[in-house]
């Protein structure tokens, strides 16, 4: 059984390994340094809701329904 055609087997084997290999390291990206924190994936995934901006409560204030309804919102 082939993976790859001639063709692109030989040009896989053309690839040259890094000169100096370095050990690989786990970089959470939902931080500015780089480290995982329950914090900052909880963060990442409310982002969304806290970062939301207020237009939909302008929106449904400017809505034409009793002041009493409004509350209810």
């Amino acid at each position: 059984m082939q993976v790859f055609d001639r063709d692109t087997a030989l040009a896989i084997l053309k690839v040259k390994p890094l000169p100096d290999p370095c050990e690989d390291m786990l970089i959470w990206k939902g931080s500015c340094s780089g480290e995982f924190s329950v914090k900052g994936a909880h963060w990442l995934d409310q982002q969304t809701r806290f970062n939301r901006k207020e237009e939909i409560w302008k929106i449904l204030w400017k809505v034409m329904i009793y002041e009493r309804h409004k509350i209810l919102l």
